[in-house]
């Protein structure tokens, strides 16, 4: 079991590092009001949000560590300006999905991050505690681990529930409205395919004619009636009266 915790220290601290530098990229550069503050080190703004070169930097830095060590070459300079690109995108995600969190009020609870973290583990830490013959996740193992590990590994984790979990419900706020039901897909096949026969006698309200335009005589009269019978029937009625 010790040797199970040790193993699994390494990938908490790479989730955690990963998660913890994009809350540092969304964070670097903001006073305390959450509004960017003016300064020299500023790339661009987001909607009024400063694009800080600390925030760029940090996302840079991570991006072409990351590259770096999946190849045994240096980093070529096509792929360190693809680097840079993709770094600027990566800060201004971050700080459109800050604005976004915050204009819809979206928040994180002290009790959710505590529940996350007993049953949900990142990712790379799962298949610590997942058994490779039955593919079942060691809950009691994990949350003995969890409870063993020191205050800074804690707070590093806390962060990290703190940024994936308001992400989360954003995601699910957005895509809520995806998911069509049998109903919703059938009435859009009918509205994009159904199609219908209409039969109609144009009729210009502007336009009038006198009767007297019209040779129309008694016998064509009843003749048309005879052959329409069925047009002006009328249902058989009754009317009662009670006293009482």
């Amino acid at each position: 079991m010790m040797r199970q915790m040790r193993d699994a220290t390494k990938p908490i601290m790479i989730a955690v590092a990963f998660a913890f530098i994009g809350l540092m990229v969304f964070t670097w550069g903001m006073d305390i009001t959450g509004q960017s503050a003016l300064g020299i080190g500023d790339i661009g703004r987001v909607n009024g949000d400063a694009v800080t070169y600390d925030a760029w930097q940090a996302a840079y830095r991570n991006l072409y560590d990351q590259i770096q060590r999946s190849q045994e070459q240096p980093v070529t300079t096509q792929q360190n300006k693809e680097i840079e690109d993709a770094a600027f995108d990566e800060v201004v995600n971050q700080l459109l999905i800050g604005q976004e969190l915050r204009r819809r009020g979206i928040r994180v609870t002290d009790q959710e991050i505590i529940q996350a973290a007993q049953l949900s583990p990142p990712a790379d830490l799962r298949p610590q505690f997942t058994s490779e013959e039955t593919g079942q996740f060691d809950i009691t193992g994990y949350q003995t681990f969890l409870a063993s590990l020191p205050p800074e590994q804690l707070m590093l984790l806390e962060a990290y529930y703190r940024d994936v979990i308001p992400r989360g419900k954003l995601l699910r706020q957005v895509s809520s409205g995806i998911y069509l039901s049998d109903a919703e897909l059938w009435q859009l096949f009918r509205d994009n395919n159904e199609q219908v026969e209409v039969r109609f006698v144009a009729l210009d309200p502007a336009t009038r004619y006198e009767d007297s335009d019209f040779d129309i005589s008694e016998a064509d009269t009843e003749a048309y009636y005879q052959d329409h019978q069925e047009e002006f029937a009328v249902p058989a009625r009754a009317s009662v009266k009670v006293v009482v």
